[in-house]
């Protein structure tokens, strides 16, 4: 089974209840369901983390670089 690795930088932890009028009701929790329910219908493997200190996103995208999920050092970071 295909793995992904989503990222999610600092503040998303608090989406629901930050700023509800622009950022929506639903909670991050409920975001990480959506994605993994996402992934599990196309057949992936998601793994969801979510930290408020660049390093610790940057020490998670070089400890996969060379595992299972699939991607070379062409395509190992994607930003959105």
């Amino acid at each position: 089974m295909k793995k992904i690795l989503v990222l999610n930088g600092p503040n998303l932890n608090l989406v629901g209840i930050r700023e509800p009028e622009i950022y929506g009701v639903r909670g991050y929790s409920e975001l990480v369901d959506y994605i993994r329910s996402c992934g599990e219908s196309l057949g992936v493997e998601v793994d969801v983390r979510q930290s408020n200190h660049e390093g610790v996103l940057i020490d998670w995208i070089y400890s996969h670089k060379h595992s299972d999920y699939g991607c070379d050092k062409r395509c190992w970071v994607a930003c959105c």
